[in-house]
């Protein structure tokens, strides 16, 4: 939310428990606001304590899978990751208000609903985007053979990119995965580590400077907080306590956007030159504080 802060006291490597008024003393926006961090702080904690590094309700909890098929789906709803309460339904809900055709708009306002709906799930699926961000994606991305044209080899590979939803473990997907293909000849193993999804809250200085840059530029704009498919180093940062954000601020075009990681990756000049003045616009108005 936007305010007038004074300055923002909570520091976690100080182990306070509270805030303390004193008698005759004036408060301090900092003093109620280092009490409400301080609360959070231990909340979150107690939250990562008690349900784990991740976690849904017992009852009516999100994030429900469901099978169509060979498809998977993931329903909108609540988790909680890291001690936050994470909801999947913050991304589709503001998209809904800038989308034209009423049958979307009222499939993006609630897509718990639009899951059960054929029409619906037809809109939702053959959207690329929205697509991967509603179940678990495996991409071949790589294969290895004989390096002879004329030589079978005793050996091939095929290297795997997989994507796991919010709240889904990596060994109950791979024992899955094991199931379906049904081949005691193939060895199915990890590459190395994987990490639960994680994320920031949103109530910050910098998320703050991020709308304030981007509204600058076009007053309008929408700025929402969509799920991430891909992968980046945020949860080093996240599990320190430091508020992490994905943002790309170059203002790509549908096609450029699709070549992220493909052939012919790029960004225009003007493009770079837009995302650098957008990054340090962002960055000043934090030094700023």
């Amino acid at each position: 939310m936007k305010g007038d802060f004074s300055r923002f006291t909570f520091h976690r490597e100080r182990h306070y428990n509270g805030v303390r008024m004193q008698q005759g003393r004036v408060q301090l926006d900092a003093d109620w606001n280092e009490q409400v961090d301080i609360l959070a702080y231990l909340r979150n904690t107690q939250g990562v304590d008690v349900i784990g590094a991740n976690g849904v309700p017992r009852l009516g909890g999100g994030f429900e899978i469901a099978a169509d098929g060979d498809n998977l789906s993931i329903s909108a709803g609540r988790m909680y990751v890291d001690g936050m309460v994470v909801e999947n339904e913050r991304y589709f809900r503001d998209l809904s208000a800038i989308e034209t055709d009423q049958a979307r708009r009222a499939a993006l306002a609630d897509v718990r609903a639009a899951l059960r709906d054929s029409a619906a799930v037809r809109f939702l699926t053959g959207d690329l985007t929205y697509n991967a961000l509603l179940r678990n994606t495996i991409s071949i991305t790589g294969l290895q053979g004989s390096d002879k044209t004329n030589v079978i080899p005793p050996l091939a590979r095929a290297a795997l990119d997989v994507r796991l939803l919010p709240g889904q473990d990596p060994q109950a997907f791979l024992a899955d995965l094991v199931r379906l293909v049904g081949d005691s000849s193939v060895e199915i193993t990890p590459q190395g580590p994987n990490w639960p999804a994680t994320e920031s809250p949103t109530e910050t200085e910098l998320f703050r400077a991020i709308v304030a840059a981007a509204h600058e530029r076009t007053p309008d704009a929408l700025v929402t907080t969509p799920p991430l498919t891909g992968f980046t180093d945020s949860h080093y940062f996240r599990r320190l306590g430091i508020v992490s954000y994905g943002v790309s601020p170059f203002p790509l075009s549908q096609a450029e956007s699709r070549g992220v990681h493909g052939n012919d990756e790029r960004v225009s000049l003007d493009d770079l030159a837009f995302g650098v003045h957008f990054m340090y616009d962002v960055v000043a108005r934090i030094a700023a504080k």
